[in-house]
């Protein structure tokens, strides 16, 4: 059976959501995709906490989380509970065509968004970042 990968990618790569879903779909795993599976937020018919339970639970049954382009807040909470559940993290960029997505091998050519700037310290989430990856078996393949 196919591993589950859920893509992790901010409200700014929307556009993106097929593409990425294609992407994981030609390299093998079956995608989790939160945007795919309820738009933007069910255009606010429900409770945005209902949905982001929704996307929990949807980490907890996925064996990896793809990172797609910038590093959003909602991103950084998402890698943030991989990391907690021990789940292997992989990292993207995004465009605009299927060809456009490459994988991030060096994790100091990571982009946060500068809400996500302007809250956390970046640098010290990036050095907790290399140290969980350096944990894990493999880290970046195509």
């Amino acid at each position: 059976m196919s591993k589950v990968v859920y893509p992790s990618y901010s409200k700014h790569n929307y556009y993106a959501k097929q593409i990425i879903s294609a992407y994981v779909l030609k390299k093998g795993p079956v995608p989790l995709n939160p945007f795919m599976n309820w738009c933007y937020f069910l255009d606010d018919m429900v409770d945005r906490d209902l949905v982001r339970k929704a996307n929990t639970r949807l980490i907890e049954l996925s064996d990896e989380i793809w990172q797609f382009g910038e590093i959003s807040n909602g991103c950084y909470h998402e890698l943030l509970l991989g990391m907690k559940r021990g789940i292997l993290i992989k990292f993207f960029t995004v465009g605009n065509q299927m060809d456009m997505v490459k994988p991030i091998k060096n994790l100091d050519d990571l982009i946060f968004e500068q809400e996500l700037v302007d809250k956390i310290d970046i640098e010290e989430f990036r050095q907790r970042l290399k140290e969980y990856q350096s944990s894990k078996p493999t880290i970046i393949s195509d």
